[in-house]
């Protein structure tokens, strides 16, 4: 596992506050949801449906995990309008941010 520069790092049991950033990436995917669920007017029974979408929308960002690569870059792929009507039951708003670079 050093030669993939894994590191084995031990927690103590039933502390899951000591998981920063999966604790994090939870509250973010829940937020999410609910911002989603709130928006399109949707009861909580959809809430399945939402973390799965949420998951998916979180996928295609860029991510510091693989050094802030979009999904575009690490796939060699372009995102497509069918890729992007996976997400359109929620109807939520999206305000796209291109950088002046």
């Amino acid at each position: 596992m050093e030669s993939l520069n894994i590191t084995h790092e031990i927690t103590a049991p039933y502390t899951p506050q000591a998981n920063s950033k999966a604790e994090r990436l939870n509250r973010t995917l829940g937020e999410m949801v609910r911002v989603m669920l709130f928006q399109a007017h949707m009861p909580q029974s959809f809430w399945s449906e939402a973390i799965h979408h949420a998951s998916y929308i979180l996928n295609l960002l860029p991510s510091n995990a693989i050094d802030g690569i979009s999904w575009e870059r690490w796939t060699d792929k372009e995102l497509s309008k069918e890729m992007l009507d996976k997400i359109h039951p929620f109807g939520i708003i999206v305000h796209a941010y291109i950088p002046r670079q």
